[in-house]
């Protein structure tokens, strides 16, 4: 009954390339000035010489990884080691330690936030049609799966719980508990199960759509070939019209 013109993949990822940039490009503002404004660079500067103070009173570098030190002497080992358990029980090191954390993830809480009510609900609201900055360029457009117009609460609830909360702040949160070690094998569990979560549905739905298009029943279309209802009515309407042109049609050639 209605046509599903769905966007051609090398206009898809020139699109997602193009909003990535404009994305990368704010949220680096944004994290760098909050950076800025709490006084990160202290902390790191402080804990970076709490790790130099361990390091030379235990005569190794502090710098390397785990993986490394295993291919380094036993003794060489155990001065890492206590060095490490010396830096752990410093309760000034460690507090310098939780402080660049909770400012990581603020920044990351908080820049993302902005860069996404930027790009993906200002902007559309702006241009209409769910169009991005790439969308527009591309000639693509979002709608409801059922070829009705987006309104305000589906972009906001798409860009901000769909593409920010569960397809950018958890997996980004998790990476940097993990690289403070806070978390271990859960958070590779969790990023794993979210990114085969993700290519299951692109690859399985007919408009190859992501979580957040799932979650509000949005896809994206050729905005120059798709129709588009304005309204729930106008659709409505237009179905009322097509089954009473079919029963017409029935009456006058039989069923």
């Amino acid at each position: 009954m209605l046509e599903f013109h769905k966007a051609k993949p090398i206009k898809r990822l020139a699109a997602y390339l193009i909003d990535l940039i404009l994305l990368v490009a704010i949220t680096a503002g944004a994290w760098m000035a909050i950076y800025s404004a709490t006084d990160y660079s202290h902390y790191d500067e402080q804990f970076r010489g709490y790790i130099d103070q361990y390091a030379q009173k235990h005569g190794v570098d502090l710098n390397i990884t785990n993986d490394e030190i295993q291919n380094y002497p036993e003794d060489v080992q155990e001065k890492y080691n206590q060095a490490l358990l010396d830096l752990n029980d410093d309760p000034q090191a460690m507090a310098a330690y939780a402080q660049k954390a909770k400012i990581d993830l603020l920044s990351a809480m908080v820049s993302f936030f902005a860069a996404y009510v930027i790009l993906e609900v200002m902007i559309p609201l702006i241009l209409k049609n769910g169009q991005t900055v790439g969308k527009k360029i591309m000639g693509l457009c979002v709608m409801h799966k059922y070829h009705v117009r987006v309104g305000v609460m589906q972009i906001i609830y798409r860009a901000v719980l769909g593409k920010y909360f569960i397809e950018t702040l958890i997996p980004v949160a998790l990476l940097i508990l993990k690289n403070y070690g806070v978390l271990g094998t859960t958070a590779s569990l969790v990023l794993s199960a979210i990114a085969m979560t993700q290519g299951f549905i692109v690859l399985m739905s007919q408009a190859n759509c992501g979580i957040h298009d799932k979650l509000f029943k949005t896809v994206v279309a050729d905005f120059n070939k798709q129709h588009i209802f304005d309204t729930w009515d106008d659709r409505f309407d237009f179905e009322e019209a097509y089954e009473a042109e079919m029963a017409k049609r029935e009456a006058r050639y039989g069923g």
